[in-house]
């Protein structure tokens, strides 16, 4: 077996460092030989959201020659639009023989404005390259260390919130972004630091809470939980706004008492987690569902078992390669299929 991948950026992007390096990297482990860059011999191509000219062809390139051609796409609006043009999007949704995406809220638009031949929800893996969930080392508590993670472009959905954090007693807000000189001269009282790949998870354990949201537009609430399952993994707890994905996933980990929707909730939410002990029973009821569903092996299983169904409906002129191919990844498969 042989999976191709066209990425959009690199590992300091966070969407190409999970959907593509994250993903590769739990395939190869399974002995599933991948390349990154378009490769002649491969039986699977993956482009992850950028589409232009020289991709498109690839992508249509690929289809000709019997490949199963997989679209990513876990973005909508500018986010994308800067990448792939709305000519470009129609036109690899019509190609695509699946399409993956992140969320149930992108899914559904997906199927309401394109109509793809197959699509599925392919979860974001905990980032970072985890390996199992941990738990660092206890935070001295003299003041309560409250972080928010994201791009730049994100903060505006935090800064709404700033007033009633700052407004707790005994409360440190962190900011881990690429924060504008405007910015932090507005908000003295915030400890900024900019972001980088080698330094975030040791930056994130040095926080008691994270604080996530996604109560914005259409556009933000649609995003994952990809943020929140990653703070839990790597050990500290996430205070998360009442929107699709972190409520779907607070109820599914056990911990739906620290959603938010305004801001005495978040007040409270941050509350019930002030001192350590709280902390380690969030951990130790959210930590086992969150490895289970969202670690790479799980990703990698969902993203096989998606393949697998998508080439069961390829067309009878690839009957044979496709059996066969099947037949591959369903040897990989087998470990992970329950009993």
């Amino acid at each position: 077996m042989h999976i191709s991948f066209l990425p959009l950026g690199d590992k300091d992007a966070a969407s190409t460092r999970i959907r593509v390096f994250i993903l590769r990297e739990a395939l190869c482990s399974s002995g599933i030989h991948t390349t990154i860059g378009y490769d002649a011999s491969a039986d699977v191509l993956v482009v992850q959201k950028r589409v232009d000219k020289t991709v498109f062809r690839l992508a249509k390139r690929a289809k000709r020659e019997g490949k199963l051609v997989v679209y990513d796409v876990d973005d909508f609006g500018d986010a994308l639009a800067y990448c792939c043009s709305p000519k470009y999007l129609r036109k690899v949704m019509a190609l695509a023989d699946l399409v993956t995406t992140d969320t149930q809220c992108r899914l559904e638009y997906i199927r309401t404005n394109f109509n793809p031949l197959h699509i599925v929800v392919l979860p974001n893996a905990v980032d970072y390259y985890a390996k199992e969930c941990v738990r660092p080392p206890l935070v001295a508590d003299d003041k309560l260390r409250v972080l928010w993670f994201g791009g730049i472009k994100n903060f505006g959905m935090f800064e709404k919130h700033l007033s009633s954090l700052s407004a707790m007693p005994q409360v440190k807000i962190v900011v881990v972004t690429a924060p504008s000189e405007e910015i932090t001269k507005k908000y003295p009282h915030v400890e900024f630091i900019h972001w980088s790949l080698e330094q975030f998870t040791q930056i994130l354990q040095g926080c008691h809470i994270s604080c996530l949201m996604h109560d914005g537009t259409d556009i933000d609430r649609a995003k994952s939980n990809n943020k929140m399952v990653t703070s839990i993994a790597w050990g500290v707890p996430a205070v998360v706004s009442d929107t699709p994905d972190y409520l779907r996933t607070a109820k599914e980990s056990g911990v739906e008492y620290t959603v938010f929707n305004n801001e005495k909730q978040l007040q409270q939410a941050i509350m019930n987690l002030r001192n350590n002990e709280a902390r380690l029973a969030y951990l130790d009821t959210a930590q086992p569902r969150i490895w289970e569903k969202y670690s790479p092996d799980a990703i990698k299983s969902i993203f096989l078992e998606a393949i697998d169904a998508a080439l069961k409906g390829k067309s009878a002129k690839h009957s044979v390669s496709s059996s066969l191919f099947r037949k591959s990844v369903k040897a990989v498969l087998a470990p992970f299929r329950m009993v």
